[in-house]
């Protein structure tokens, strides 16, 4: 692994390939370098977060569509795919804790 540093020495990135910003060879057990990884890693998990979330709210806006659509007479449910039909169908279906 090579590191790249900033104009301060810290570590601001990571690479497997030696390259003229990445030509420093990279103590993958020293503190720094873990740390840097610690970080990124959060940095990561944060955005994967974000992405999650606002892709259950794309979801809703999407089925939500598809029921105003529906419900108006523009598209007939049968006209979706199959796949995505069944996919409404379940997520639809009473729970057994409801019936």
């Amino acid at each position: 692994m090579y590191v790249k540093r900033d104009s301060f020495g810290k570590i601001i990135g990571i690479s497997d390939k030696q390259t003229f910003e990445y030509h420093e060879l990279a103590d993958d057990q020293s503190d720094e370098f873990l740390a840097f990884i610690k970080t990124e890693a959060k940095k990561v998990t944060q955005t994967e977060r974000s992405l999650d979330s606002s892709d259950r709210e794309l979801i809703r806006v999407i089925d939500d569509l598809i029921t105003l659509l529906t419900d108006k007479g523009v598209i007939q449910f049968t006209d979706l795919p199959v796949r995505r039909t069944a996919k409404i169908n379940a997520k639809t279906k009473p729970s057994p804790k409801e019936t």
